[in-house]
């Protein structure tokens, strides 16, 4: 909206990437692929290849958010708004201190 620009988006129904709800690209578009957070890039890559496969020219990836601490490459310029270097740790890989810190489940009351 900011840009004036026509806005499509991409769904995962069967788990891949794919146009839907009637929207189209022309043969040749140019297309800016934008995701909210990004940690890994994986599916920023995943919808690159979709939107290339749907025939859309991707000139550029952007996201709100690049958490990834510099791993997310693409094959197209990258524009982050913000980056914020969050590390991720494996469930085997938490430190001790974080580990020791109460959780409590979705929906649970903490009395």
């Amino acid at each position: 909206r900011a840009l004036d620009l026509d806005a499509l988006f991409l769904e995962r129904p069967e788990g891949i990437f794919e146009l839907r709800r009637g929207f189209r690209l022309e043969p040749g578009q140019k297309v800016l692929m934008m995701e909210d957070v990004g940690t890994t890039g994986l599916s920023s890559r995943e919808a690159i290849q979709a939107i290339r496969d749907a025939g859309g020219d991707v000139i550029a990836a952007g996201a709100l958010v690049d958490r990834s601490s510099g791993a997310a490459q693409f094959d197209v310029p990258f524009y982050p708004l913000i980056t914020i270097d969050v590390p991720s740790y494996g469930p085997d890989q938490v430190p001790a201190e974080l580990a020791a810190i109460p959780t409590t489940k979705p929906g649970s009351r903490k009395e």
